[in-house]
């Protein structure tokens, strides 16, 4: 999944937003725009002044390469949370497996993208949620009008998904089975929903947000499932990074940086179920 293609498609989004000032103080060049004052102690940090952060660059659009730079999802939250701790950002790829090593070794400060669903992350203590994900599905709307689709009556629906993926298990159990069709990338499910192919598509809705992006006609239309957190992690015994970073994490969801983040990334269709303020996702996850 390249990460490139979307990059002029949410340049001026991104402009329009403003998002450059959140990433204006963290550059990991070293590069600054804008005075920092930092206001975490420096025995909290690897690199007094810096925030060194763990972003898995396989992962799209969480994390990724463009033009030999990490960009994503993960990047630029962190980015935003850097700027609010009046802090450089150095952004380090690990990958999943090695989060821990990393973390007890003094390598990062903080990783990134710890799901509910992770396991054998011992060393890291989670902050509060970031972002909440879920299975959906996805379809065509005119000029990407808000569309709204009951569940119970996809009987008759063509759905396309990932082969093998948890969002294709769920889906088969609202259409008929012959209705089902699975595809060998998430890319191609998306190119059927353009041409007609099929009516759907499951998918991650992360994922598939971030796919729709790259069409003025398909939007997000229902949640498959419950909502599913996806947090930050520091060093277990680190409790004065954690308390900062939580603080730091709500400043940006109030002020709005976050919703800009996920709104140049997985587009504005996919916010109702993935949630920008994780406390109302947590309330309606439980109705």
């Amino acid at each position: 999944m390249k990460i490139d293609r979307l990059l002029k498609a949410i340049a001026v989004a991104a402009l329009a937003f403003g998002l450059c000032f959140a990433m204006a103080g963290c550059s990991t060049t070293g590069q600054k725009n804008v005075e920092l004052t930092p206001t975490v102690d420096e025995s909290a940090l690897i690199t007094p002044g810096t925030l060194t952060v763990g972003v898995d660059s396989t992962f799209a659009p969480f994390g990724g390469e463009s033009k030999g730079k990490l960009v994503g999802v993960d990047v630029d939250v962190a980015a935003a949370l850097a700027t609010e701790l009046g802090l450089e950002l150095q952004v380090v790829d690990v990958a999943a497996q090695d989060v821990d090593a990393y973390l007890a070794d003094g390598k990062v400060d903080v990783v990134m993208n710890i799901s509910n669903a992770s396991s054998g992350f011992a060393k890291a203590a989670p902050g509060n949620p970031y972002v909440d994900n879920a299975a959906a599905l996805f379809t065509k709307s005119a000029e990407g009008s808000t569309v709204e689709v009951d569940l119970k009556k996809l009987g008759n629906a063509k759905i396309g998904a990932y082969k093998g993926s948890v969002a294709a298990t769920l889906a088969s159990q609202y259409c008929d089975s012959e209705n089902l069709k699975t595809y060998t990338s998430l890319s191609s499910a998306f190119e059927a929903l353009e041409s007609g192919e099929v009516d759907y598509v499951a998918a991650d809705a992360v994922a598939g947000g971030y796919l729709s992006t790259s069409y003025n006609d398909i939007v997000y239309a229902a949640s498959l499932d419950t909502v599913s957190d996806v947090f930050f992690g520091v060093k277990a015994d680190n409790a004065t990074l954690l308390e900062a970073m939580n603080g730091a994490l709500a400043t940006i969801q109030k002020n709005g940086v976050l919703e800009t983040i996920l709104i140049k990334w997985v587009g504005h269709s996919t916010t109702p179920h993935v949630m920008l303020n994780p406390g109302d996702a947590a309330e309606e996850a439980g109705n």
